[in-house]
């Protein structure tokens, strides 16, 4: 299942052809994903993201963290925060060895984590569950695997390649771009998650489509050829069952 938030201007194009498919929201993106799993597909799951992490956490790491442009997130349990700032890393956890670090790389099971970065350009989430918000970083390119938990995101984008896979939990997120030139990529597959975006496009960036259908039927929008730059957007969707 997929959801797709648009600016007013593209609302026409894209509502007519995903109605049967998806569902077009105004209202918060992380919530308005959950309440469609909650009430199309049954699914309850990612509820489980918001709840308190029991019993004490402890201090096992305070420091800064090395990357070389790109970090990957594991996440299996617990609260994430990303945002901009300098390279920091604050990891609450009740078992030391919930938390490792490495250059490039944090993994969390149950853990409240707080993650600042800078010149950053590549992101890689693969998320199991827990809850993670990626706030105001700009990147190139992002990789998201969902198979569990919640991931809420709002990202300012140049050109570069999205992608993002779901097989349980939700992804909402917000992408702004900015002008560019050339193409850039977004690929969204689901196959019993949720994923919902708010789409946010210069005037002068057309938007291209194909889609991918296995045991299932996709609606997508109509192209739209403009301006400079071209945004390839790449849906597939497979039939899943109900959980």
């Amino acid at each position: 299942m997929a959801v797709v938030k648009v600016p007013e201007r593209l609302r026409a194009y894209v509502e007519p052809k995903i109605r049967d498919v998806a569902m077009v929201t105004s209202g918060g993106i992380l919530m308005s994903a959950i309440k469609l799993g909650v009430e199309t597909l049954t699914y309850l799951a990612p509820l489980k993201a918001f709840r308190k992490l029991r019993g004490p956490l402890v201090e096992v790491y305070n420091g800064e963290f090395q990357h070389s442009g790109e970090l990957e997130l594991e996440v299996s349990g617990g609260r994430v925060h990303l945002s901009k700032g300098a390279n920091h890393v604050v990891a609450k956890c009740r078992d030391p060895d919930d938390f490792e670090i490495s250059p490039g790389r944090l993994s969390i099971e149950g853990c409240e984590v707080k993650v600042t970065a800078e010149s950053l350009h590549r992101l890689i989430l693969n998320v199991a569950g827990g809850y993670v918000n990626v706030d105001g970083m700009e990147l190139t390119a992002l990789k998201a695997d969902i198979t569990g938990g919640a991931v809420d995101a709002q990202l300012e984008l140049v050109r570069g390649a999205v992608s993002i896979e779901a097989s349980g939990g939700v992804f909402a997120g917000r992408l702004s771009y900015k002008p560019f030139e050339g193409e850039s990529q977004l690929r969204i597959s689901t196959a019993g998650g949720v994923v919902s975006i708010d789409l946010q496009l210069p005037e002068e960036v057309g938007l291209a489509v194909s889609k991918s259908v296995v045991g299932g039927v996709a609606r997508v929008p109509q192209p739209i050829n403009r301006g400079m730059g071209s945004f390839l957007s790449q849906w597939t969707w497979r039939a899943a069952p109900r959980r």
